[in-house]
């Protein structure tokens, strides 16, 4: 009897091979063959759920999406909206192996949205997700009274979103620690009025 195979679990171990090679040897190095040999497969199984190179990156950057949201979801219903905030915007922080490598596969496939248009629209769309993260948590915050006196939570979402973006990038690089990138995040949420 022929084995099963699971389509979702398969896209994923390509998707990981995806990453692993953008990791070592940038987006140049990924190819329909190049992912077949590091997922140990063969072309034309590649090929069956990927047709062509292009498909291969949006996936991959998709997959960082998805883990995200899947992290950050359960955070979001909170009882407590100081916690919540706190614990959203860690999930968007490289504190960890784990999201130390989908950052920089998220940044590595930014850098080549010039050059495919599905990569853009994707960065785009993950840049408006955050920004209307940043809305909801603040908003919730001010619902909560946990942000008093007058907050244009427009400028205040932009500003977040700018620190949250700037330590991400510093962290991918090891040039903060995940000691640090939680330091200067709840700064910033303290200098807002948090208790953090």
């Amino acid at each position: 009897m022929p084995r099963l195979i699971d389509h979702r679990e398969r896209e994923k171990q390509i998707a990981a091979a995806v990453w692993r090679i953008v990791l070592a040897d940038g987006v140049s190095a990924v190819s329909l063959r190049t992912v077949a040999a590091e997922a140990g497969l063969v072309v034309g199984s590649v090929r069956h759920i990927f047709p062509t190179k292009s498909d291969l990156l949006e996936f991959a950057m998709r997959l960082v999406h998805e883990r995200a949201a899947e992290r950050i979801t359960p955070h979001l219903d909170d009882a407590d909206a100081v916690l919540s905030t706190v614990e959203v915007i860690d999930e968007l922080l490289p504190l960890d192996d784990e999201r130390i490598v989908e950052i920089r596969v998220h940044l590595a496939l930014t850098a080549e949205a010039p050059r495919h248009a599905q990569l853009a629209a994707l960065a785009d769309a993950a840049h408006d997700d955050i920004a209307r993260l940043c809305r909801r948590l603040l908003r919730r915050l001010v619902d909560a009274g946990a942000l008093t006196g007058e907050i244009a939570i427009d400028d205040e979402a932009r500003y977040l979103q700018a620190v949250i973006d700037g330590v991400a990038l510093h962290g991918s690089r090891g040039e903060l620690s995940p000691t640090q990138q939680t330091s200067v995040l709840r700064t910033h949420l303290r200098r807002l009025g948090l208790p953090v």
